[in-house]
């Protein structure tokens, strides 16, 4: 299966302050973890989609994947350092791209899409 990435972006959102290389290390990051994740899986396409809107005094960007979903009991752990469900993984990604946002007076969070078919990545960032 190929990825496909689809993409929801709001209009006219207000400007945001960020450091553009380590936001975009965050959306890398979930990004490819996104695409690994969907190489689990054989019985439906291999969808990430993106999508920006503004909540009150935020903006949120939302990624959604088509892959197995977190494992249960997980969404609140996952981004621990060394906490990693991959063979491979060293379990600092995530970790790392929470403290970025964070560091950006954000919040990231994760939970499984509510048809049970992937996970669901949320990005809160403050307008500037």
């Amino acid at each position: 299966h190929d990825s496909q990435c689809q993409f929801q972006l709001a209009l006219n959102l207000p400007l945001i302050e960020i450091d553009r290389i380590q936001m975009m290390q965050v959306l890398v990051n979930l990004l490819l973890n996104a695409a690994e994740a969907m190489s689990e899986v054989e019985d439906r396409d291999h969808l990430v989609t993106i999508s920006t809107q503004r909540h009150a005094g935020y903006i949120v960007c939302q990624i959604q994947d088509a892959g197995p979903g977190l494992p249960p009991g997980k969404d609140s752990t996952i981004f621990d350092a060394f906490v990693t469900t991959k063979e491979k993984g060293l379990g600092l990604g995530l970790s790392i791209s929470r403290s970025i946002v964070s560091a950006h007076g954000g919040t990231i969070t994760a939970e499984n899409r509510p048809d049970g078919k992937g996970a669901v990545f949320r990005i809160k960032l403050p307008v500037a």
